[in-house]
């Protein structure tokens, strides 16, 4: 038996943020981290939700789905996997450590559009890549966005390792000919410095006809973000730099947490990336953090201080 390939092949990284972090393995989003398999369910094409039970409190993980014709489909409805049932397909160990699952899952030739609520400060999926069955040998493409439905702001892009196509081409059986272990877990994750994950969209790759399917064995979150619904309160009435307080939100309004975001600010720390960059009122991106800090968001702050909270 060999071990999970995600130990031994590292998954590529397209294009991310100043403060990414790729993620490799399980282990790596964190101590706190867990995980949900993705179950099979009672029959194919039903929806796929789950909720995961962290220290920080649940994180509700929903799904929609672009179908091969780029239709939205909501909620997300995906067929099933069982690679446990074709032993001949020389399925390779599981090292719950580097890519939790179990070989079961959700499997589809859609797009996987996967909406955290509340939002986490990193997340992975496990990916079973079978080379056997006549599976497209792509990797998939994951996003990380910091909306919903892959909205907002694209926080980092990974790409799983291509299916694994040594030996004979794909054989129907295992008898047919001599070969390596074809059915492997890959992990894919990845932690945010700054920026909220709200959504982790897997995309295909492949383009070789009908073989373009996204085979989903568990996911894992990690530190999900509870946020305030007070902009304004980020430190404690009264406190000053240096104090205990200062920089703990307290439920009220004052000087100290103007002085507190302006410190922040000055700094250049992402804590004050409120909007995006250049955005006015009124703009549709007003609001929306891009992980830069600029005079945009000491505006929007300033605003939502003087108004001040409920």
């Amino acid at each position: 038996m060999i071990r999970t390939l995600a130990a031994l092949a590292v998954c590529q990284l397209v294009a991310v943020s100043a403060s990414a972090q790729p993620v490799n393995s399980f282990s790596e989003l964190g101590p706190t981290a867990v995980w949900t398999n993705i179950s099979r369910a009672p029959s194919f094409f039903t929806p796929l939700t789950a909720q995961f039970t962290t220290p920080d409190g649940d994180v509700d993980l929903t799904t929609n789905g672009i179908d091969g014709f780029d239709n939205f489909i909501s909620p997300g409805t995906f067929g099933n996997f069982d690679y446990t049932f074709a032993p001949d397909q020389f399925i390779a160990q599981i090292d719950s450590t580097v890519a939790p699952g179990d070989y079961q899952g959700r499997w589809d030739d859609k797009d996987y559009l996967l909406n955290l609520d509340p939002p986490v400060m990193a997340s992975g999926v496990t990916l079973s890549s079978n080379g056997v069955a006549g599976e497209g040998a792509t990797g998939v493409r994951v996003e990380f966005w910091s909306d919903v439905d892959g909205t907002g702001v694209l926080l980092a892009v990974r790409v799983s390792p291509d299916n694994p196509t040594l030996g004979c081409p794909r054989p129907l059986n295992a008898n047919d000919c001599a070969g390596p272990p074809y059915t492997f877990n890959y992990f894919v994750g990845y932690r945010s410095e700054a920026t909220p994950i709200r959504s982790v969209v897997l995309q295909r790759t492949a383009t070789n006809g009908n073989h373009t399917n996204i085979a989903l064995d568990a996911m894992a979150v990690a530190d999900p973000v509870v946020e305030s619904a007070c902009i304004p309160d980020v430190s404690t009435s009264g406190s000053n730099p240096g104090d205990a307080g200062f920089g703990e939100p307290d439920g009220s309004v004052d000087v100290s947490d103007l002085t507190y975001f302006v410190e922040t600010w000055i700094g250049g720390g992402l804590e004050a990336d409120l909007t995006t960059s250049g955005s006015n009122p009124g703009d549709a991106d007003y609001g929306v953090p891009d992980e830069m800090v600029d005079v945009s968001d000491l505006t929007f702050f300033v605003e939502a201080w003087i108004a001040g909270c409920p």
